[in-house]
Formats: C-alpha cells, structure tokens, sequence
C-alpha cells in the first residue's frame, strides 16, 4: 500500500507490502509521487521490483575473507615462534 506525507514542503512516497521492504522516495510533486507508488506497486506485484541492496552479511563476511583477511595472511610476521 503507497502512501504520501509532506516534508520539508516536498513530498515523500512510501511503498509497503508484506513480505517486502518497504520503499520510499522523495518528489517535488504530489502527481509525480502517486505516479511513481503506482508504478512500484506494479513492479512489486509482477515481481521485477527488486531492492536497492542485495548482498547479505553473509556475502559480505566472505568478501571481506577473501580480500581483507587475505592480504595480512600474506605478510610476513616479524618474529616467529617455535615450539621446543
């Protein structure tokens, strides 16, 4: 369901429907605003609409072991330490 609320003297459309996060932008016209709701709807229901974000925790953490955690397993420690 679309909504619209003023801020600011602009106008600022929200799109929420369950099991979606909702969405919202900001316009300068109500017309413009309940024009783009529509529109988002649409794509929602179709299921073309996706979210902005769409990389999870998960993938970051991977992304972050094989670039972050890789590049300081490549560099030499200064002192080792040997059992005996």
């Amino acid at each position: 369901m679309g909504s619209i609320r003023v801020r600011q003297g602009r106008y600022q459309a929200n799109v929420r429907r369950k099991g979606y996060a909702p969405v919202t932008k900001t316009f300068t016209s109500r017309e413009v605003a309940k024009r783009w709701i529509k529109s988002t709807e649409i794509a929602i229901e179709k299921g073309e609409h996706s979210p902005k974000i769409s990389t999870t925790v998960g993938e970051m953490l991977d992304k972050y072991k094989l670039i972050c955690l890789a590049a300081h397993m490549e560099e030499q420690p200064i002192f080792q330490i040997t059992g005996s």
